[in-house]
């Protein structure tokens, strides 16, 4: 992977497909996109979008306007740290917060890996009452809820969407969640925040991308239109 680092994807397909408009964002920044356009928020201004895959970050969405700061990586909160001298993550970091609420760290509670157990049926034993998968997601979103308190102090966000793969988790996600929340932060700074797991489970992204190219259709369209 570490030929990847740096690489200019974008200028590369672009060689390679010269004919064709290429937009890139990452996930969550896509996510984000998705939720409002295509999902239940639709009128909100203010959302940060929550997504992991194998890691773990975040996409703000603020007054029509992702927020992706000086060189576009803003939202890598995954990286921010939630127990010092905890577990050593990728990054070189210790207590990384994806490295206690991502998927990869509920396989790890699980004891087990994608190839042994799949996401649909962690889900599925989640719904039968499982007792060892909803002890899992009740640890998981103990930690979900540690870092949205990081995020509620710092956005002061109107809705927070948990998406992608995280989403399918469902209730007993959100309900972990909120337990840890009411806990850590007054409930004056909490009363007008909504936090639900997105309609669009994993396709949140995918949403995000169509959002992407429609919104430059319509700003050519709106272009050759003045030209007229």
């Amino acid at each position: 992977m570490q030929e990847w680092i740096d690489f200019p994807l974008l200028s590369e397909l672009t060689k390679q497909i010269p004919d064709i408009p290429i937009y890139i964002n990452p996930a969550p920044y896509a996510g984000a996109l998705g939720e409002v356009h295509f999902g239940r928020s639709k009128s909100v201004d203010h959302l940060v979008y929550v997504t992991s895959s194998w890691g773990l970050s975040v996409g703000v969405y603020n007054n029509g306007e992702l927020f992706t700061g000086t060189t576009g990586t803003a939202g890598r909160l995954g990286h921010s740290t939630i127990h010092m001298n905890g577990k050593k993550c990728s990054c070189g970091s210790r207590g990384c917060w994806e490295m206690y609420a991502s998927i990869k760290a509920l396989y790890d509670l699980l004891e087990s890996t994608p190839q042994q157990l799949s996401f649909t049926e962690i889900v599925d034993s989640l719904h039968a009452g499982d007792s060892k998968v909803t002890s899992a997601v009740h640890e998981l979103g103990h930690y979900q809820g540690i870092g949205l308190a990081n995020v509620i102090n710092a956005y002061n966000p109107r809705v927070i969407c948990i998406g992608g793969l995280l989403a399918l988790l469902g209730p007993k996600l959100i309900n972990s969640i909120w337990n840890t929340l009411n806990e850590m932060i007054p409930e004056r700074f909490l009363r007008n925040v909504e936090i639900y797991c997105s309609d669009l489970g994993e396709l949140g992204v995918a949403h995000g991308g169509v959002s992407m190219v429609i919104g430059q259709l319509s700003n050519t369209i709106i272009h050759y239109s003045l030209l007229e």
